[in-house]
């Protein structure tokens, strides 16, 4: 990660910080938008390292086993002769 990457999601998560400090002295019933900002941070810091967010990491299982031929063929099985889990 670079040095401008890093000090980006410094800033970002600084400004996160501040969204949601101001939401609270404002008597506002939300975080002014911090937890999304948030979210999209760790997304990105996330892609930047080569790792799926936590966000999407559900999706990325699913996906994983629907790409294993064995899963596939079990689902095949499954299917045909009933699922007698």
């Amino acid at each position: 990660m670079t040095d401008e990457q890093k000090r980006t999601i410094e800033l970002a998560r600084s400004s996160a910080n501040v969204a949601a400090e101001n939401a609270g002295f404002d008597g506002r019933h939300d975080d002014g938008g911090a937890s999304r900002l948030r979210e999209i941070v760790n997304a990105w810091e996330a892609g930047l390292a080569g790792r799926v967010p936590e966000s999407l990491r559900e999706f990325a299982l699913r996906a994983s086993r629907e790409l294993d031929p064995e899963w596939s063929e079990y689902n095949r099985l499954a299917r045909k002769f009933g699922d007698k889990r």
